[in-house]
């Protein structure tokens, strides 16, 4: 057996143990059983997983920007930051004097065609030339100078007719008496004849003239009604109204006598509405986030150690990626807060207002801690899993 120097003894595990005390000891111990506990108790503490996040408040109706409809010269404007309007009011008025203008001519010329299209439904429905209209009947000064230059044609041609009719009955009564030849009977015949074939188409062309232009004033009827409509449906754009109760922001300084380009921004109208809180979820994160899942939210302007947080539920995620002016690519979630403050510990409350930013966590599911780092660890040392850049 080898024997330890006297020099070295001091320094050997046993010496160690002697020189350590029984409340050391204790000590060692007990840290040893905290670890050995913890690690123990890993698997039986659960924690919340979440997505985080920025957002703000708005109302649950997206802002609404205004336009000018057409380009023109202001009339009226009730755009003015900060006023706030109801659904219907009338914020601008654009010119419309040209549109008004013709508007009125139409109307002119519709209740002209009307006018003309009573008249020939009435003269189409001569069948007799011996019937007679009243000039207080005519609703048109054209038509009743057209039916009376028919009558007046007419009884020229009937008085043609009945000279050679009257020829044609002497030159009978000489046929029967043979006394004039077969030759200048039958002449006499188609003569009488022919002017009473004449003076029936009379009526027969003027009849066909009367019935096209009717056809034509019908259709006219259709374009000019279209015409009105045209006119009413742009009257009415050249004045814009409220769409929704909300308060005016961002307008630009127009006034009285102003004028406007067409599609031209004039203002954006912040709708009233329930307040929610708008979210902008990174496409790697979208998987896990559902709907009714709650939220737990931070606002920057109220320190949650102070205010606390904020609890909310999600209620639409966009089916679709989003992106933005600067090319980040987003989901939006919107989530409906319980609330619409937050509270001191003395009861003083903060209104939360449409606009305030935010930090929200979006809790996606419970996992134990021991879960937790075991994925951690399997992220340090499993070789197949690589960072993406």
């Amino acid at each position: 057996m080898e024997l330890i120097p006297s020099n070295l003894a001091e320094y050997t595990l046993e010496s160690y143990i002697i020189r350590i005390s029984s409340r050391s000891k204790i000590i060692y111990w007990i840290i040893i059983l905290i670890i050995a506990g913890g690690i123990a108790v890993l698997p039986f503490i659960y924690v919340d997983v979440s997505v985080q996040t920025r957002g703000y408040f708005q109302s649950e109706i997206e802002k609404q920007k205004i336009f000018a409809p057409f380009q023109g010269k202001i009339t009226y404007t009730n755009i003015r930051n900060g006023s706030k309007i109801n659904k219907g009011d009338t914020l601008l008025v654009i010119d419309s004097e040209s549109i008004k203008a013709q508007r009125r001519s139409i109307r002119k010329r519709i209740l002209e065609n009307e006018s003309s299209i009573s008249d020939l439904d009435q003269l189409k429905l001569i069948e007799n030339p011996e019937m007679i209209l009243a000039e207080s009947s005519f609703r048109t000064d054209r038509y009743f100078i057209e039916y009376t230059n028919m009558l007046r044609l007419r009884s020229i041609k009937y008085q043609t007719y009945q000279r050679i009719k009257t020829e044609h009955d002497r030159n009978s009564i000489l046929h029967e008496k043979e006394l004039i030849p077969e030759s200048e009977f039958e002449k006499s015949l188609f003569n009488s004849r022919l002017e009473e074939e004449n003076l029936k188409q009379i009526l027969v062309h003027h009849k066909t003239i009367w019935h096209a232009d009717l056809m034509q004033r019908r259709n006219d009827a259709n374009s000019l009604q279209a015409e009105l409509e045209s006119c009413d449906e742009e009257l009415n754009n050249r004045v814009l109204v409220a769409p929704v109760n909300g308060e005016i922001i961002q307008s630009v300084d127009i006034q009285k006598g102003t004028l406007v380009g067409l599609n031209q921004m004039i203002a954006e109208l912040s709708p009233e509405g329930d307040l929610v809180v708008q979210c902008f979820v990174n496409p790697a994160d979208i998987g896990l986030v559902k709907t009714d899942q709650n939220v737990r939210i931070m606002v920057d302007a109220l320190h949650h150690n102070e205010w606390g947080l904020l609890d909310a539920k999600i209620i639409e995620i966009s089916d679709d990626m989003i992106i933005d002016e600067s090319s980040n690519a987003y989901f939006r979630v919107r989530c409906k807060p319980e609330k619409t403050f937050l509270s001191l510990k003395n009861g003083v409350n903060a209104d939360l207002k449409k606009g305030m930013s935010l930090n929200a966590r979006i809790i996606v599911t419970r996992r134990s801690l021991f879960n937790l780092l075991f994925d951690k660890a399997d992220k340090w040392f499993n070789p197949y899993i690589k960072k993406e850049v």
